[in-house]
């Protein structure tokens, strides 16, 4: 792991030299949870002195949301259904389901812990990766590929993502 400090400056430093380059915005697909808090910080460093945006897309929770309706489980979990399915449909190969358990803790505080990994996360998965398939990864990629690309649309025409109320 990266301490999350240098995560954030390494970021900011990415975003700042984007800018340089006289972008207006920039788009960040983020595919771990992990990142966020840092990716948060450097976006509002790197946007600070401007009229630069970065706007952050979490991959599993803004995408595909019609598409990740056909997932059985709650799509929030870590090498489970949704997750298994989107890398069988991209490297069927990586992907050994004679490994593939339901492991899934219930807690309803946030445990964070390096001495109880293996107690929250034994076999580094969360939720039923048993209930993947290719089919479900190809549905939930082609409709998160249509959005991703309706926004860099929208951006081009100077258009913010945001919905007033």
């Amino acid at each position: 792991s990266i301490d999350p400090h240098i995560l954030a400056k390494f970021y900011t430093s990415i975003m700042k030299g984007v800018f340089k380059q006289r972008f207006q915005y920039l788009v960040v697909l983020n595919g771990h949870g992990g990142n966020v808090p840092a990716l948060k910080i450097a976006a509002k460093a790197a946007t600070e002195n401007g009229e630069r945006v970065v706007i952050i897309v979490n991959w599993w929770r803004d995408l595909a949301e019609n598409a990740r309706k056909i997932v059985e489980e709650t799509p929030a979990g870590h090498a489970a259904e949704d997750e298994t399915s989107e890398v069988m449909h991209v490297r069927p190969e990586l992907v050994e389901m004679s490994k593939a358990v339901s492991h899934r803790v219930v807690s309803k505080f946030d445990i964070i812990s390096g001495s109880y990994r293996d107690e929250l996360l034994p076999s580094a998965m969360y939720g039923d990766p048993r209930k993947a398939t290719p089919e479900k990864g190809r549905l939930i990629m082609e409709q998160a590929e249509e959005e991703l690309i309706k926004l860099i649309n929208e951006l081009e025409r100077g258009n913010l993502p945001l919905t007033r109320e």
